[in-house]
């Protein structure tokens, strides 16, 4: 395959600081992180919103920041779900990583995942019309039907990108559930590989496979594998 440089890939990565034992301190090294080497966005938990606008402000930084809501189970309503995206968009956030709700899938009662999904994007839409919806769909726990379907369903809800983990599951991305989307894809939603993430192999596999993000929490662990085992500069 042909390399992109270090800089595109690193354009790729939506770095993620979303664990709950992370401090102030530890979420702005990872904004510091982020925007030093230029990941397409900080993915973070809404009650850390305020620290990373912050951080931008007082640092004079840009970046894009998502925030992850009905995280990481998808199990909070669909009410929730939209003020949760609302107000984090109030705060700063221009990108929103929100989690399907899994239960209903799983019930096929794809009607209500629809709904929900737009209800999110027309709540991201009143505060910010250039905002980005990124619908986490958790595969590990879907059959290949319902992973299907899921694809269908946020296609059909016009969110911007179908994801496929949170990382805090079962399991975590595969290449195979990367091209089923693609094939499915049809140009109508973009892919977000995430979830296990952590070599240069994987990442370059994800992107290979037709993914245009990929979310990690270890991207410069990635970025030095891509210099020292390919020369990627």
């Amino acid at each position: 395959m042909s390399f992109l440089t270090l800089k595109q890939y690193a354009a790729f990565m939506d770095h993620s600081a979303l664990l709950p034992t992370d401090t102030r301190e530890i979420i702005e090294a990872n904004c510091r992180e982020a925007t030093d080497n230029g990941y397409a966005c900080i993915c973070i938990t809404p009650a850390t919103l305020t620290w990373v606008m912050d951080y931008l402000r007082k640092t004079a930084h840009t970046s894009n920041v998502s925030a992850a809501i009905g995280f990481p189970h998808g199990t909070t309503t669909a009410e929730v779900k939209a003020y949760e995206a609302a107000q984090s968009c109030r705060m700063g956030a221009n990108e929103i990583d929100m989690v399907m709700n899994i239960n209903r899938a799983k019930n096929t009662d794809w009607d209500y995942v629809r709904e929900e999904i737009q209800l999110v994007r027309q709540a991201m839409a009143a505060e910010r019309q250039d905002a980005l919806l990124k619908v986490i769909v958790e595969t590990s726990l879907l059959t290949q039907e319902e992973k299907i379907k899921a694809c269908e369903t946020c296609i059909a809800a016009k969110a911007d990108y179908i994801k496929t983990s949170t990382g805090f599951s079962q399991g975590g991305a595969t290449v195979q559930d990367i091209r089923l989307f693609a094939g499915l894809a049809d140009k109508r939603i973009k892919i977000k590989a995430s979830g296990g993430i952590k070599t240069a192999r994987q990442f370059l596999d994800m992107i290979e496979a037709g993914a245009q993000r990929v979310g990690t929490k270890f991207s410069l662990q990635i970025l030095e594998g891509l210099t020292r085992e390919y020369g990627i500069k």
